[in-house]
C-alpha cells in the first residue's frame, strides 16, 4: 500500500515490479527493510530522472538456504567513488551510531541486520551512471517462529 501512495505522490512515474521466487515465498525478513531500500530507489534514483522509471524487487533462496533480496532501479545511478562513500558512511553510522542524517536508513538496515545475523549477513551496493542502483542483502533462511522469538528487541 505505501508503494500505491508514493505512485499517486508522483503521478505514476514510475512501477514496481515484484519478482519472488516460489522457495522465498514463506522467508522471514526483518521488518521495513525492503520498505526503505524501495523508498531509498525511488527518491534518490527516480526522482531526479526525467522519464519514468521501474523498481524491481527480487527474491530468491539460494544454493546456500540464504535469502537473497534484491531492490534495483533503472534510475540516475551512482559512479563508483560515490557508492564507495556510500557504502563507507553506512558502515561508519552502523559502528559508530552516529547522529549524522546522511545515509540514516540505510546504516539502520545495516545495524539491524548486524544485530540479528552477525556475520552472516551480507549488503551490497552496485550502480552504474544513468543505468541505475541495485542493493543486495543475503540473510539466512529464517522461519517465522525464529522470526517472532528474536525481534521483539529489533
Amino acid at each position: 500500500y505505501y508503494t500505491e501512495i508514493l505512485s499517486l505522490r508522483y503521478f505514476d512515474r514510475f512501477r514496481i515490479r515484484y519478482d519472488v521466487d516460489k522457495a522465498a515465498l514463506d522467508c522471514c525478513t526483518l521488518k521495513y527493510i525492503l520498505q526503505t531500500l524501495v523508498e531509498n530507489s525511488i527518491f534518490h534514483g527516480l526522482e531526479q530522472k526525467l522519464d519514468n522509471g521501474l523498481v524491481t524487487v527480487h527474491a530468491r533462496v539460494d544454493e546456500n538456504d540464504m535469502l537473497e533480496v534484491e531492490v534495483k532501479d533503472d534510475g540516475c545511478g551512482m559512479e563508483q567513488e560515490q557508492v564507495d562513500q556510500l557504502l563507507y558512511q553506512i558502515k561508519r553510522q552502523s559502528l559508530h551510531r552516529s547522529s549524522q542524517k546522511d545515509s540514516i536508513g540505510l546504516a539502520n538496515i545495516c545495524h539491524r541486520l548486524g544485530l540479528f545475523y552477525g556475520d552472516k549477513a551480507d549488503f551490497t551496493i552496485e550502480s552504474s551512471p544513468g543505468k541505475g542502483t541495485r542493493v543486495i542483502i543475503k540473510i539466512p533462511r529464517e522461519t517465522e517462529e525464529r522470526m517472532e522469538e528474536c525481534t521483539k528487541c529489533l
